[in-house]
């Protein structure tokens, strides 16, 4: 099968921990590079993945490695390609969708939690934490589901340990993407409005929320 994978300009973690995975599998990789755009830079209380960048440009990254390489902007981008995964990207542009075919792991569940900061805003409002192998389409964090997962939670963890779990479980729905596309795995939720990022005095009551987000699953589980 051959997979594109949309990502930036310079190296990008989790884009290049889904390459790993996909390589084993032996699928065809071809990048689809998109201009890197910084966010600008606020105070975080908490973090809640790895550090996404470094200084290597693309073509640094990809040494030694058997990937092909595209542009975005360039015209054709998915003839011959079966799917495209989204490593890393700003929000596309309506010429570059195309339904049913471009798909995304969204650290939310959606439609109940889109948006930025997703698993922060999910603790904050004490919903459930998971996250959403989806296809993209123009809205935001709200194209059609391929499968569910919720993010396990055990009597042991602290928020570092649970903000892992749940990272590594996005990585991990995109790399076995395939086995998803016929998932009876989706939890019926309601839609609510994007996120935007969560201020550094919300985040300051994370720790808090997330001891009542224990006791309150926990119980009920």
């Amino acid at each position: 099968m051959k997979i594109g994978i949309i990502t930036y300009n310079r190296h990008h973690h989790k884009t290049f921990q889904i390459i790993k995975g996909l390589l084993k599998k032996k699928y065809e990789i071809t990048l689809i590079i998109s201009k890197y755009k910084p966010y600008k830079k606020r105070k975080i209380h908490l973090k809640h993945r790895p550090n996404q960048f470094n200084g290597k440009n693309i073509n640094q990254s990809i040494k030694g490695l058997n990937l092909k390489l595209r542009k975005l902007e360039d015209g054709n981008i998915y003839d011959d390609l079966d799917y495209v995964l989204v490593g890393g990207s700003g929000i596309l542009k309506k010429k570059y969708i195309k339904k049913n075919f471009i798909i995304n792991c969204h650290p939310g569940l959606i439609p109940q939690t889109r948006g930025l900061d997703s698993i922060k805003w999910a603790l904050y409002n004490n919903e459930i934490v998971g996250n959403t192998l989806h296809f993209i389409d123009e809205r935001v964090d709200a194209g059609k589901p391929i499968a569910h997962k919720v993010t396990k939670l055990y009597k042991s963890d602290n928020l570092s340990n649970f903000f892992k779990r749940h990272y590594k479980n996005e990585i991990n729905l995109l790399i076995n993407f395939e086995k998803y596309l016929n998932s009876k795995n989706k939890i019926k939720l309601n839609k609510k409005k994007a996120h935007m990022r969560m201020p550094y005095k919300l985040e300051k009551e994370l720790a808090t929320k997330f001891k009542n987000y224990k006791r309150d699953k926990l119980e009920n589980a």
